[in-house]
C-alpha cells in the first residue's frame, strides 16, 4: 500500500529567516519529519520594504550557504517585487528535473504558474502540486493581453501565467457526454451509460493529466465563501476578498487542498479591489479553513471535494494560525482502496462556489449552453451583441437596460443565452463591479447603491441620506429565488425579506416608507442575476401608491393576480417542480400590499423600465425615468454610499449581527 507524504505549509515570513528556521525545526522535530515545506506569499522581505540590515543580512546568508533551511523549502512567485539580484539568480539556476530552481541549499523556487511532482522517494511518486504565483491588481490585469511577458519582473497574477496554467492536461474541464445520444429512459440504461462515461474518463492518462494534490496561491479566488454562513467567515468584509482570475483555476484544478492567504500589505501603486479591510488585518493575516466544496468529476480525479485553507502571517504577533500539516498518499499513487476511501464526500461538504448556474430550459426552448455572449443567434446585421447582464436594473457596475422582453426579441435576435458570473456585473467576483457602492453584506445578499439612483440625494426636500435607493441583491448567480432547490430557495427569500425590513426601519427614521420591485426572469430573454430594488418614498404619498400603480399598469396591459395569491405564489416550495413553473414574475412592495404580475408565460412582454419610470411620473422627476441620465462620478457615489451607511448601520447589524 503507498505510504503517505507529510508536507507542511506556512503563510509568508517576510525574510525573518532565524525565526523560520527555529519555529519550522521545532515543528518538524516534534511533529515530522516532513518531506517538504511550502511557503506562500513573501518568502524574503519585499525588495521595496524598509527592514533592519539584520534581516537582509540573514537572507545573504541563507543564500551563501552559511544558514540551512531545516526541511526542503518551496516558494512560488512572491506578490512583491523580486530584487534584481534574486531575479538574476533565479535565471542562473538550472532548472530541475521536477520542475523548480534551487536558489540555495533546501530551498528551491517553484516559479509564476506550473505544476511539479514533489515529496517522491523510494520508487514511490510525489504530490502532484500546481500553483500561481504574484498579487492581484486589478488595473494591471484589465490592462494586458494573453502575450507573453517578463514574469520574473512583474509581481502581479498576469494573464499569460494563468492561461498557462489552464492549458495544463489536469485543468482540462470534464468531457460531457455526447449530445446526439439519447437520454437513458430506464434504469439499466442509465447505469450502462455511466459505466461507459466512467470508462471513457479513466482511459485518459494518468501521467499526462495528473489528479492535483495541492493547490497553492498568494490570493483567493473570488465567491470562495458563497455556501458559508456569515458568522463562520473571518472578517465582515471577507466576501469582496480575491481575484475572478483564480476562479476557473480553483474549479478545473479538482485539487484536494488548496492554501492561499487573506489580502496583505500592498506594495506601491497595486490595488487589490477590496473594500473596508482594516490595516490590522493586512498586517496579520487570517486563518480560515472553509467546509470543503464539491468539485466536479475528472479524468483522474481522487476526490470528490476540494478542502481550503487560508494561513495567517508566518508568527504573527495575535497568533492566528500560520501554518498547516497534512499527510497525504499521492492520488496518482493510490491502490482501489485508496481511491474509494478518497472518493466518499464529507458530511458538511458543500455544492461549488465556482459552478455557472445553468439557464432553465422549458419545454419548446433550446439553450445553447455553449454561448458566451448575451444571444446564441446571430446579431442583427452590422451591430455587436450587447454586452451587459441584460436585467434592466441599474446595475452597480454599468446598466443593461432593455425595452422589453418576450418571445418577439428572441424571433430576432436567437434563443436566450445565460450570462455567466464572469460577465456579471452584480457578481461580487467580476472585476467590474462596483464594490465601492456595496453598503452591506449578509450570507445569502448584499445591499449596494445603483448606478443613477432614482432620487437625487442632492436635491432640496431629499430625506434620506445619501437618497437611500439601494439594491438587495442575492449572492449566487441566480435569475429569481424561486429558480434555485427549495432548500436554497427558502433562506434566500427569508433574507431578502430581513433586508427590507431593515430598510422599511431606517427609511421610517426619516419619515417614508418603501416602494420595492424586481423583476425576474429565467426564459424569454437574457437569463442573468435578479436584484430587488427599494426606494424611500414620503409617508405622505403612501395612500395613493395601489391605485397610481394599478393605474399605471392598467395603461400598459399588465394583470395583477388576485391579492390571496401573492403569498403562496411568491413562498419557497416543497417540489422544485412546482416551485419552478412560477419563478418568473414582476413584484411590487408597497407600504401594506405586495402586488405580482405573472411573467410565467414566456409571450407576455413586460417593460423593464415600468415600475422606474412609473415612480419618476409620481414624484414629478420624468427626466429622471432613464438611469443614465443620473450616473455621477465615483467620487458623489463614494460619498453617497457613505452617508446611507451611516444611517442604515444599525439596521442592518439586525440582519448580519454585530461583528
Amino acid at each position: 500500500m503507498p505510504e503517505p507524504i507529510k508536507i507542511l505549509t506556512i503563510g509568508p515570513p517576510d525574510g525573518s529567516i532565524s525565526s523560520l528556521v527555529a519555529k519550522v525545526g521545532a515543528i518538524n522535530a516534534r511533529h515530522g519529519p516532513f518531506a517538504a515545506l511550502f511557503v506562500l506569499g513573501d518568502f524574503f522581505a519585499p525588495a521595496h520594504a524598509d527592514v533592519a540590515d539584520a534581516v537582509r543580512a540573514e537572507e545573504e546568508a541563507l543564500l551563501k550557504g552559511d544558514i540551512t533551511l531545516p526541511l526542503p523549502t518551496y516558494t512560488l512567485h512572491p506578490p512583491s517585487p523580486l530584487s534584481t539580484s534574486l531575479q538574476t539568480r533565479i535565471l542562473s539556476a538550472e532548472l530541475r528535473a521536477d520542475g523548480t530552481r534551487q536558489l540555495a541549499d533546501q530551498l528551491f523556487y517553484l516559479g509564476k504558474s506550473g505544476v511539479c511532482r514533489i515529496g517522491g522517494k523510494d520508487g514511490q511518486e510525489g504530490l502532484n502540486v500546481a500553483y500561481v504565483g504574484g498579487a492581484w491588481d486589478a488595473q494591471r490585469w484589465a490592462a494586458e493581453s494573453e502575450q507573453s511577458v517578463d514574469e520574473l519582473s512583474t509581481s502581479h497574477i498576469t494573464r499569460a501565467s494563468v492561461a498557462s496554467l489552464l492549458a495544463h492536461p489536469s485543468f482540462q474541464a470534464p468531457v460531457a457526454a455526447s449530445s446526439s445520444s439519447a437520454a437513458p429512459t430506464t434504469l439499466a440504461a442509465a447505469r450502462a451509460a455511466a459505466a461507459a462515461a466512467a470508462a471513457a474518463a479513466s482511459s485518459s492518462s494518468a501521467a499526462s493529466a495528473p489528479p492535483i494534490d495541492l493547490l497553492l496561491t498568494n490570493v483567493w479566488a473570488s465567491s470562495i465563501t458563497l455556501f458559508s454562513p456569515a458568522d463562520a467567515l473571518p472578517d465582515p468584509t471577507s466576501r469582496t476578498w480575491g481575484t475572478p482570475a483564480l476562479m476557473p483555476i480553483y474549479r478545473l484544478s479538482r485539487a484536494r487542498y488548496i492554501f492561499s492567504l487573506a489580502p496583505g500589505p500592498l506594495p506601491p501603486s497595486a490595488d487589490d479591489g477590496v473594500v473596508g479591510l482594516s490595516p490590522a488585518i493586512r498586517a496579520r493575516g487570517t486563518f480560515w479553513e472553509r467546509p470543503p466544496f464539491r468539485t466536479e468529476a475528472g479524468p483522474e480525479a481522487a476526490s470528490t471535494s476540494s478542502r481550503f485553507i487560508s494561513l495567517a502571517r508566518f508568527a504573527n504577533a495575535e497568533k492566528a494560525r500560520w501554518f498547516y500539516a497534512l499527510s497525504l498518499v499521492p492520488a496518482s499513487s493510490m491502490d482501489a482502496a485508496q481511491r474509494k476511501a478518497a472518493s466518499v464526500a464529507p458530511k458538511n461538504i458543500t455544492p461549488s462556489p465556482f459552478a455557472v448556474t445553468p439557464a432553465v430550459k422549458r419545454e419548446g426552448e433550446a439553450l445553447d449552453s455553449g454561448a458566451n455572449y448575451r444571444w446564441a443567434g446571430e446579431p442583427t446585421k452590422g451591430k455587436r451583441p450587447r454586452r451587459d447582464p441584460g436585467t434592466g436594473a441599474n446595475s452597480i457596475g454599468a446598466s443593461g437596460e432593455e425595452r422589453a422582453s418576450g418571445s418577439s426579441d428572441r424571433k430576432h435576435r436567437g434563443a436566450a443565452a445565460p450570462v455567466a458570473p464572469s460577465d456579471c456585473w452584480f457578481c461580487l467576483s467580476n472585476e467590474q463591479c462596483a464594490k465601492h457602492l456595496v453598503v452591506s453584506i449578509g450570507t445569502e445578499c448584499y445591499v449596494a447603491l445603483p448606478k443613477g439612483q432614482l432620487l437625487d440625494s442632492g436635491a432640496e426636500g431629499n430625506l434620506v441620506p445619501g437618497g437611500g435607493h439601494v439594491l438587495i441583491i442575492p449572492i449566487t448567480h441566480v435569475p429569481s429565488p424561486l429558480s434555485l432547490s427549495p432548500t436554497l430557495a427558502a433562506p434566500l427569500l427569508s433574507e431578502m425579506s430581513a433586508w427590507r425590513s431593515a430598510l422599511r426601519t431606517t427609511y421610517a427614521t426619516f419619515g417614508c416608507v418603501l416602494v420595492g420591485w424586481e423583476i425576474c426572469r429565467s426564459q424569454g430573454t437574457r437569463v442573468g442575476h435578479m436584484q430587488a430594488q427599494a426606494l424611500p418614498v414620503a409617508a405622505s404619498l403612501a395612500p395613493k401608491l395601489e391605485q397610481w400603480f394599478r393605474a399605471k399598469a392598467e395603461e400598459e396591459g399588465y394583470q395583477f393576480v388576485p391579492d390571496e395569491e401573492v403569498e403562496e405564489r411568491l413562498k419557497a416550495g416543497t417540489d422544485e417542480q412546482e416551485q419552478m413553473a412560477r419563478a418568473d414574475y414582476f413584484r411590487l412592495d408597497l407600504p401594506n400590499k405586495t402586488l405580482l404580475v405573472d411573467l410565467n408565460d414566456p409571450s407576455v412582454r413586460f417593460s423593464l423600465q415600468f415600475p422606474r419610470q412609473a415612480l419618476a411620473q409620481l414624484l414629478d422627476v420624468p427626466s429622471r425615468a432613464d438611469w443614465r441620465v443620473c450616473a455621477r462620478s465615483e467620487a458623489v457615489e463614494r460619498a453617497e454610499k457613505e452617508a446611507f451607511a451611516s444611517v442604515f448601520e444599525d439596521a442592518a447589524k439586525k440582519v448580519v449581527g454585530d461583528d
